[in-house]
């Protein structure tokens, strides 16, 4: 008492979007449930969501909660569920975790209640599936703001695009210092390559992918490299052997290698430091940690003559990333945001709002995961517990990136069960179930997104006859032509908005330069265009 303190902050402006409010949009009689063991608290907190038409059930503990799911049926599911995050028979953490473990086909969305100070439980709650985090005591306007994000109309998926790509454009200028940088990325699955080398490549990082540690050896030997960023679980050599060999080289002590892990054990974690790791990316990645990692790591490059050149040729892409087709965010509203088990809002903020990226996503995840749980069964039945435990390990990455929050919960339960090779039945038992709710993930996508090329031949260029047309359509193919120069993933939105005047233009070639920008073989997309001849 009697002291002064003072300071200076100087911010700049925010490159955010504003949060824009809505109606809430079709909620009356939806059914929410509030856990507390505070009767206090919880009779607040259902007074404010009765007053907004919500239809209220309250449990004073984790029990009372689980029985309440379970006797929910057709149209009589919960749609959201608030936890108090310490109780005295289980905390909220523990209690999501099982609310996901329960399988169900509809899975309520998840929101913690905090105490004011204990914010730090963020990281905590994203782990378990937990969608919001809000703190006591409960704001009305912060209560509606999260129900909006979370209950909102399809209209919000435009929202949270627009926001996505917002805030990565303001984390792009934060890591100006960094563009120019050469990353290995060593990861064998081709989705979680597509997700991460995506992300670097809008940073204007120049990005190597090795599908394997072995791969990687060799890449070392052959380039220079900034950062190695490095899974743990891969076949032929895995990403510890791999590091050790590298750190076995006096020549190549300097780089810095980071660990891609779903994995957030301590023992985990030890491991990587002891190979010679410097640092963690928890999958599925999140964009910001991803920056923030390659801030510490790289060093500073604004300097040089690359930087400055990849600088200036990824500026564009990250203001221009919300470019896409137009009748991408429709398909969205249409058809992803009616698949059961799929937080779209999730999904896109991993690819920084990037509709043509996130579909094809979605795709690769039908084509690659759909019979993994079978893979899994005859693992176990074999009593291969190496290959169970990679096949469970690679599938709750996959689905976190996509935004399937109940299946990666899944999947990273019967990862920990694997792990320990003591209980084969429980295994097979949790597969079941793993397997029921990817049949269902895997059914609405296939059912509601159109094949990523299509089945009919490509027809035979037709004639441009006009003039305008013609030079419209010089324009764009010189467009194309330097995006995939400069490894540029604007080109996959461009090709979108043009799909069928690259048709008419490539003819043949055009199935090859589709399958190039899909796969981000960019050089393969810019050989299959420049052969095509043409205007």
């Amino acid at each position: 008492q009697g002291a002064t303190f003072w300071f200076t902050a100087r911010l700049r402006k925010s490159t955010q979007l504003p949060a824009l409010h809505e109606p809430l949009p079709d909620v009356r009689g939806k059914r929410v449930l509030v856990v507390d063991d505070n009767p206090r608290a919880r009779a607040l907190l259902s007074q404010q969501l009765t007053t907004l038409s919500f239809q209220v059930l309250q449990a004073a503990t984790a029990d009372e909660a689980l029985a309440l799911l379970g006797q929910a049926g057709p149209g009589t599911a919960i749609d959201l569920a608030f936890l108090d995050w310490k109780m005295p028979d289980v905390a909220g953490v523990d209690l999501a975790r099982q609310i996901r473990s329960l399988g169900s086909v509809v899975t309520p969305r998840l929101v913690l209640v905090g105490s004011h100070g204990r914010e730090d439980l963020r990281p905590a709650a994203r782990e378990a599936g937990i969608d919001a985090l809000i703190v006591k005591p409960i704001n009305p306007s912060l209560l509606f703001d999260t129900l909006i994000s979370l209950l909102g109309s399809p209209g919000g998926v435009r929202r949270r695009q627009r926001r996505a790509q917002a805030h990565w454009a303001g984390t792009s200028q934060d890591l100006l210092p960094v563009r120019g940088a050469r990353v290995l990325l060593v990861e064998d699955n081709d989705l979680n390559q597509e997700v991460a080398a995506g992300i670097l490549r809008l940073a204007g990082l120049m990005v190597d992918i090795a599908g394997n540690g072995q791969i990687a050896l060799d890449k070392v030997a052959q380039n220079p490299y900034d950062l190695v960023l490095m899974d743990m679980q891969m076949p032929v050599m895995d990403g510890i052997t791999a590091t050790l060999a590298i750190r076995q080289r006096e020549e190549w002590q300097h780089i810095p290698i980071v660990a891609m892990t779903a994995n957030a054990r301590d023992s985990d974690r030890e491991r990587c430091l002891q190979a010679g790791m410097v640092d963690f990316v928890t999958k599925p990645i999140e964009p910001e940690e991803l920056g923030r990692v390659l801030l510490r790591w790289i060093p500073d490059k604004s300097g040089s003559d690359s930087g400055a050149e990849v600088g200036a040729a990824s500026a564009a892409p990250a203001e221009a990333a919300g470019s896409g087709a137009v009748e991408s965010p429709s398909l969205l509203e249409r058809a992803v945001l009616q698949i059961p088990g799929l937080d779209v809002g999730q999904g896109l903020r991993r690819v920084i709002g990037s509709i043509p990226l996130y579909l094809s996503l979605l795709r690769k995840f039908v084509s690659g995961q759909r019979d993994v749980p079978d893979q899994i069964l005859q693992a176990l039945d074999q009593r291969d517990w190496d290959r169970a435990e990679i096949l469970a390990h690679t599938l709750k990455g996959v689905a976190g990136n996509i935004g399937a929050t109940g299946l990666q919960q899944l999947a990273t339960e019967l990862d920990a069960l694997v792990s320990e090779r003591a209980d084969p039945d429980a295994a097979l038992e949790l597969t079941g179930r793993l397997k029921s709710q990817l049949a269902v993930v895997v059914h609405g996508i296939e059912s509601q997104l159109s094949p990523a090329v299509p089945a009919a031949p490509v027809a035979a260029p037709a004639p441009v006859v006009d003039e305008v047309a013609r030079q419209q359509a010089r324009q764009l193919r010189q467009r194309l032509e330097s995006l995939l120069a400069d490894d540029d993933p604007d080109a996959a939105d461009l090709l979108a908005q043009h799909a069928e005047l690259f048709k008419r233009e490539l003819g043949a070639n055009y199935r090859a330069l589709e399958a190039g920008i899909r796969g981000f073989d960019f050089p393969a997309a810019l050989q299959a265009l420049r052969g095509a001849g043409g205007s």
